[in-house]
């Protein structure tokens, strides 16, 4: 918090993912695999990701409500395209409070 967590999304729902941590220890997977939650338990999720694993605690859907118990294994984290291209030519401005515009 105040941020929203980085953006992706399940199916044709955009989430933000927050509270997670990185697992080297988990894998190795295929490079067909990053992005499929690959187990989940009470509180969290295990994403497949290029060398490793990502351990997720939240999950929160454009309204900020929760939808971690909505998603399930198998279920694959993507960020279309279109959505990378506008990031990367996304130039952010400060002020002295921060990123403008937020």
């Amino acid at each position: 918090e105040p941020y929203q967590g980085s953006s992706t999304f399940v199916g044709e729902r955009k989430v933000f993912l927050k509270n997670c941590r990185s697992d080297r220890g988990a894998g190795p997977f295929h490079p067909f695999q990053v992005g499929i939650i690959y187990k989940k338990n009470d509180g969290a999720l295990f994403v497949a990701v290029d060398g490793g694993g990502l351990v997720v605690h939240e999950v929160k859907d454009e309204s900020g409500e929760s939808v971690l118990d909505d998603l399930r294994l198998g279920d694959r984290f993507y960020t279309p395209q279109a959505e990378l291209d506008r990031a990367m030519i996304y130039r952010a401005e400060y002020a002295p409070s921060g990123i403008k515009g937020t």
